[in-house]
């Protein structure tokens, strides 16, 4: 496809701006003059390979669509958000954003090449149906649960991994400190449904966060994406009454929460705590679901959210196992950046096979090169020089 310096000029210019980024910023980021920057997004420059290359890499987009004309932009949904958020996103939130997007279209890429496309399930489908949005985020998630073949008394430990064994993209990300985005599901053309959870969350509110967002990938079809602030979860707006309710029940189902407890276990605190911490969630949560279950009545949850209890210690799901303090802590900091266990060792994998190389490895964990091989020994991985 043909290549002009104007058009190659617009798409930077259009990328920068919907970072909300100033020339100057860019132009350090990526080692070049603001002035150079500014010729290129007039059309006035002929760009270096590396150029493009340190462009693409920035922007977290494809470099093939820069230096086409005619080809689309494969992120043109996330693109299309940053231009309906105008005003609502940081220039830090959309960086991290777009970090998120990359990491999906990594799992993508590393799916392919580790042969899993044969492999993948049929995608779950759900059309919800009548007009009462509590009733369709029930049926949706007892719908789920099927599809999954779980047990409607079975306790889900780690719904991150049982989404990204489903074929969705799924990732933890700690966002800027001032941000207030909790979650986020993004329609990727490629890459499919992808999940964004705030990593700065409670760790077992960011368990129903992932779910609220599986529930707005599953039920709302029409929408390309869907943002939820930290105040959301309390919302009384119907599409987000019916992503928590998906959520809640899909975690918490009625046959479970009966099997653990009559109504008078649930007067007693220390029941309560327990079965919190037993389930992974929150106590508010919890509550909850028992008067949605009409387990408990109104007087009963006000008057033990009133108490105000709190687990002191919560568990990282996606971290149980043997590991050593300074292993948790340098594999709970990776998690905070989005590298998840089942994602760095996807990388390690199609790294030691011979299917991608070392640079390729660091651009899709965003680390550079020597940073591969502290990874690798991180988990016990022997890279081969």
């Amino acid at each position: 496809m043909p290549f002009t310096q104007a058009r190659f000029g617009a798409k930077i210019r259009e990328l920068r701006e919907h970072r909300q980024l100033t020339i100057t910023s860019v132009a350090q980021d990526i080692g070049i003059a603001p002035a150079r920057l500014t010729d290129l997004e007039a059309g006035l420059g002929m760009p270096t390979g590396d150029e493009v290359l340190y462009l693409a890499g920035r922007f977290r987009c494809d470099f093939a669509w820069l230096i086409e004309d005619g080809s689309n932009n494969p992120d043109d949904g996330l693109e299309v958000l940053f231009r309906n958020e105008d005003g609502t996103l940081t220039s830090s939130d959309r960086d991290a954003i777009a970090e998120f997007v990359h990491l999906c279209k990594a799992q993508e890429l590393l799916d392919a090449v580790l042969r899993r496309k044969a492999n993948a399930k049929p995608s779950f489908r759900f059309i919800p149906s009548g007009g009462h949005y509590i009733a369709q985020g029930i049926a949706c998630a007892r719908s789920y649960r099927r599809h999954l073949g779980l047990g409607d008394d079975e306790i889900v430990t780690n719904p991150f991994d049982t989404l990204r064994a489903d074929g969705l993209r799924v990732f933890r990300r700690a966002m800027p400190a001032d941000s207030t985005i909790a979650g986020l599901y993004l329609m990727h053309p490629t890459a499919g449904s992808c999940l964004l959870v705030n990593y700065r969350q409670d760790l077992y509110r960011q368990r129903f966060s992932v779910m609220h967002e599986a529930g707005h990938a599953f039920m709302d079809h029409a929408r390309p994406y869907n943002i939820s602030k930290h105040g959301d979860l309390e919302s009384r707006q119907l599409s987000e009454l019916r992503a928590n309710t998906f959520a809640s029940t899909f975690l918490m189902p009625d046959e479970l929460l009966r099997k653990l407890g009559s109504k008078s276990r649930w007067d007693d605190t220390d029941h309560v705590l327990k079965t919190a911490d037993r389930l992974w969630v929150t106590v508010p949560a919890l509550l909850s679901a028992l008067k949605r279950s009409k387990i408990i009545d109104d007087e009963t949850r006000n008057r033990l959210r009133a108490a105000q209890l709190r687990l002191p210690e919560k568990r990282e799901s996606e971290l149980v196992g043997d590991y050593s303090p300074s292993e948790l802590e340098r594999k709970s900091r990776l998690m905070a950046r989005g590298l998840h266990i089942n994602f760095v060792l996807d990388c390690m994998e199609a790294l030691t096979r011979g299917d991608l190389s070392i640079g390729r490895v660091s651009e899709l964990l965003l680390v550079l090169p020597e940073d591969v091989y502290e990874i690798a020994s991180l988990f016990r991985v022997t890279i081969r020089q």
